[in-house]
């Protein structure tokens, strides 16, 4: 379901009864909230709602397991939602373009993480159990306020791509060396 570019406020319920929904896409609205009953959409995949209005989401979210795919980028959302650690199988998540000042520690979970972009951000550090992580390809944390990178953030093997640009580091990490090869 498609809703790209409209002037909506809030997603009608009626949106949660469409139970073989896989993908909803209702960017570039004016969402300000989204329905708790968005739990029940249990064979979504993709959930793509940037540029919107949104300060939280239900905790509902954390009971759709096929979550594979959210972009959040572009609303007022300042810690990430604790639901979206319980979905264990998500591959990327986008929350570019908030108010994130930090990051919880139960991002441990997501070991299924592929790519994690939260540049445009308040974050000052990121939580040691990044290194938990281990599927991480993509890291983007441009344009934020970190002043220090964990030492954990060396057993990110998999990493291909790290985006560090425009932040307050004045030192790495020595792990981040086993990040190059050999």
């Amino acid at each position: 379901l498609n809703l790209l570019d409209n002037i909506l406020t809030e997603l009608p319920v009626d949106v949660c009864d469409l139970s073989s929904l896989t993908e909803l896409t209702a960017g570039y609205n004016r969402l300000t909230e989204i329905h708790p009953k968005m739990g029940v959409l249990v064979n979504l995949k993709t959930l793509h709602l940037p540029f919107n209005n949104l300060v939280e989401l239900p905790d509902s979210i954390g009971l759709i397991q096929n979550l594979r795919s959210v972009n959040l980028d572009g609303n007022q959302i300042k810690e990430l939602p604790a639901c979206l650690c319980m979905v264990t199988q998500l591959q990327e998540l986008r929350l570019n373009q908030n108010k994130l000042s930090g990051l919880p520690g139960a991002m441990a979970t997501m070991v299924m993480l592929e790519s994690l972009e939260l540049c445009y951000n308040e974050l000052g550090s990121m939580p040691r159990t990044i290194g938990f992580n281990t599927s991480l390809r993509r890291l983007k944390l441009s344009y934020n306020a970190l002043v220090s990178i964990p030492p954990e953030i060396g057993v990110l093997t998999h990493l291909e791509d790290l985006q560090l640009t425009h932040n307050q580091l004045s030192v790495l990490p020595a792990e981040l060396g086993a990040l190059l090869p050999p």
